[in-house]
């Protein structure tokens, strides 16, 4: 019996829903924990509100982490925007944390989205579409 097209992309298109829900877990984590945890009550305490971002941090650490050591078992390739919003959000995500400073953890989006924005830029002052390439849609030219 032969395959019809629709049974060849049906895996194809369900393993790219489950990479796009495996990247989206860790903010949907961070969100859902840091708008609970704003239910608290403020004061002292673990559990409170005024802790809710560095508990909601914490998690997207995690996460991130949990989503790279999928994709080494599974054995595919890790894109480059992942890699480097990993290693930001690992590195200013423990110093805010570890200091008990919001301001680490406020700068690092801004410092994530000034980063694509100058490659995004930088991509089209040179003619390249530098965005599909980041998120592996096209490979490079090879000579």
């Amino acid at each position: 019996m032969t395959d019809t097209p629709e049974q060849k992309t049906a895996p194809a298109a369900t393993r790219k829903a489950g990479n796009v829900w495996a990247e989206l877990g860790p903010t949907l984590v961070f969100v859902l924990i840091y708008n609970v945890l704003l239910r608290f009550p403020e004061g002292d305490g673990l559990l409170t509100k005024d802790t809710a971002l560095y508990w909601a941090t914490g998690a997207l650490i995690v996460m991130t982490i949990g989503v790279i050591a999928q994709k080494l078992v599974k054995k595919e390739r890790i894109p480059p925007f992942l890699i480097v919003s990993s290693v930001l959000i690992g590195t200013f995500g423990t110093i805010g944390i570890v200091l008990q400073s919001k301001t680490f953890l406020f700068i690092k989006p801004t410092i994530i989205n000034l980063l694509f924005a100058g490659v995004i830029f930088g991509g089209l002052a040179v003619g390249r579409n530098v965005w599909k390439m980041f998120n592996g849609m096209v490979r490079p030219v090879s000579s």
